[in-house]
């Protein structure tokens, strides 16, 4: 009975080590299992680092070239607010000017009329005055006959 619960024993002791072998070698190779993951998990963590930084480069590279585009959208409103209010300067000296122009034509055609009318006067005037020279030197001369007819019948 000791013999059979002996090598009961034995047996149980050998399949125990080879219950241990098959466990070593199944740790041993689940290990290396591990080791691969954890080796494929840190060069993704690396490449995810590195990706990262890129990300946070790109960004900051965006968010910058948001900031000098804003800058620059700001400016160009700002220039073109300075631009309307310039333009808008300009129509109202155009509409004065025009304004004065037009005053200037009126007073240029008032004159001009007065010229004009007094053109006219000035003829009629002298067509008047020549007439009336006219008429005195033909009176002149009738006179001058009369005063000589007057000496002849006197003497």
């Amino acid at each position: 009975a000791t013999q059979a619960a002996l090598s009961d024993a034995r047996e149980t002791i050998l399949s125990l080590r080879t219950d241990i072998e098959i466990a070593r070698a199944n740790g041993a190779e689940e290990a290396r299992k591990l080791r691969e993951a954890n080796g494929r998990l840190q060069a993704e963590v690396a490449d995810m680092g590195t990706r990262m930084a890129v990300a946070t480069t790109e960004a900051d590279r965006a968010r910058q070239q948001v900031r000098d585009y804003r800058g620059r959208f700001e400016h160009e409103i700002t220039e073109h607010a300075r631009d309307v209010g310039m333009l808008r300067d300009a129509e109202q000296q155009l509409d004065e000017h025009r304004t004065k122009v037009l005053e200037l034509q009126s007073q240029l055609h008032a004159v001009r009329g007065e010229q004009r009318d007094a053109a006219v006067a000035r003829t009629a005037d002298d067509s008047g005055a020549e007439t009336q020279v006219a008429e005195a030197e033909a009176r002149a001369t009738e006179l001058a006959a009369q005063v000589e007819a007057m000496k002849r019948d006197l003497a």
